[in-house]
Formats: structure tokens, C-alpha cells, sequence
């Protein structure tokens, strides 16, 4: 009995041994050549213009998808855009008087 447990003592120490060394061995191990990553520029970027009327501020915009919604502080009152960013469009303009 007292061979058996010795056996088992030394297969369970060397399992360790093991595990450890694998561990170890990956944890100390020197990454290599490090990856490259290559940036490609973004040649789409195309400016357009939207004229606001005169004395019109812009006070904040939100984006969702290819759509921006802009608050606009006008003399009349606040007023929000809705544009199309693909085309400068106006798609909606509603009208908030003071």
C-alpha cells in the first residue's frame, strides 16, 4: 500500500511539474516579431456646405447613421435641422418660436 500512495505521490508531483513548466515556459516566453498594422487613409472624405441664414448660431447636433439633427438658435426662436450628411440636404426644418 505504502509503494502505491508513493506512486501516485510522484505521478501527482510530476503532472505539477508539468503544468508548471508549461505555465511558466509561456508566461516567460519573448513574443517574437511584433504584428504590423498598416493604415489605410480614408479618401472619402468630401467637404460640403450648408449656408444657415444670417445671425444663426448653432447651439448643438446629434448624429444617427447617415443623418445629422441640428439645433439652431435663430432670431425668431430655436429650430432644428434634420441633414442628410451623404448629400447636405435639408430634410426637415422645424421652427421652435420663443
Amino acid at each position: 500500500m505504502m509503494r502505491f500512495m508513493m506512486v501516485v505521490m510522484g505521478l501527482t508531483f510530476t503532472l505539477v511539474a508539468v503544468v508548471a513548466g508549461i505555465a511558466l515556459y509561456r508566461f516567460f516566453k519573448s513574443p517574437g516579431k511584433p504584428s504590423v498594422a498598416t493604415v489605410v487613409p480614408d479618401t472619402n472624405w468630401i467637404v460640403k456646405q450648408l449656408t444657415l441664414p444670417a445671425g444663426t448660431r448653432v447651439t448643438g447636433a446629434s448624429l444617427d447613421g447617415g443623418k445629422a439633427l441640428v439645433t439652431l438658435e435663430t432670431d425668431k426662436g430655436a429650430a432644428l435641422w434634420l441633414i442628410d450628411l451623404e448629400t447636405a440636404v435639408v430634410l426637415k426644418r422645424i421652427e421652435l418660436a420663443k
